[in-house]
């Protein structure tokens, strides 16, 4: 009598499986978030139409009445004119942020890129970075590496900005007001079934590093699903979404996004290219 025990490594084809089911998730998402954003476009253009027509009308009655009124009742008339403005303004800021929400939308959905550029990636990362941290305000301690000679890569920059700035507002938005951003870039030659799905050969390695509170283990196979965030305010339009954009853009750049993180230690994100 014999015994036969087969044991077989199903290590690479599970992490195989996984990067299918994520993107299947992506093209799923992307297929949704297309005809989300060309329908809430439409409704949004019909509403701005209709607020340029208001405040038209606003200010034309307003002129009409205070055209045969004495100096009482005008300041009186104006002051109704001013709240109703400024209530018309109200409307006008929600329009935008709901524009730049179905911007995001038209962002995943998004499949190819008309123009690319072989831009000096080391420069054009840098630049990106400062000029959102600057307009954010944020206070952290931000450190760049890049060798003198990264590998060409072509690339999108609008887009590429985009996946930029939402991995750094993670990271801030994981740190206090005194931590440390490292972001660095550098050559490297993958092997075989190191990062799925990419195949092997040289890519460029772009790091966003930061010392915040980190990602507990349970949350970090759900970091890029739909609107999931470990924060629980939701006070920013887009918050949850920021991760999914990223990695939708890379992956349209034929590239990949590995995520590591340790609570209280951290979390580091690198992109392939």
């Amino acid at each position: 009598k014999l015994i036969q025990a087969v044991v077989r490594d199903i290590t690479d084809s599970r992490k195989l499986e996984a990067e299918r089911v994520k993107s299947a998730k992506l093209e799923t998402a992307g297929l949704i978030a297309g005809g989300i954003s060309h329908d809430f476009d439409r409704v949004l253009d019909e509403m701005k139409k209709n607020l340029e027509l208001t405040y038209k009308e606003t200010r034309d009655q307003y002129d009409n009445k205070r055209g045969g009124e004495h100096g009482g009742e005008h300041g009186e008339r104006h002051h109704g004119e001013h709240e109703i403005t400024s209530l018309l303004d109200q409307i006008d800021q929600a329009l935008q942020s709901a524009t730049k929400l179905s911007g995001l939308f038209r962002t995943i959905s998004e499949k190819d890129f008309t123009t690319q550029t072989s831009l000096p990636l080391g420069g054009f990362i840098r630049e990106t970075v400062q000029a959102f941290l600057e307009q954010s305000g944020a206070r952290c301690e931000c450190t760049f590496s890049f060798p003198p000679e990264l590998y060409t890569v072509l690339f999108h920059p609008t887009q590429i900005a985009r996946a930029l700035v939402n991995l750094a507002q993670n990271a801030l938005d994981a740190m206090d007001t005194d931590g440390e951003l490292t972001i660095e870039a550098a050559n490297i030659q993958l092997k075989e079934g190191e990062v799925p799905p990419l195949q092997p050969g040289p890519y460029v390695a772009v790091s966003v590093r930061d010392n915040g509170q980190g990602i507990p283990p349970e949350h970090l196979p759900k970091i890029f699903d739909p609107y999931f965030s470990t924060r629980s305010d939701y006070s920013r339009a887009g918050l949850g979404l920021g991760l999914m954009i990223a990695q939708a853009i890379v992956r349209r750049h034929k590239g990949a996004i590995k995520v590591t993180s340790e609570v209280g230690t951290g979390t580091h994100c690198r992109v392939f290219l």
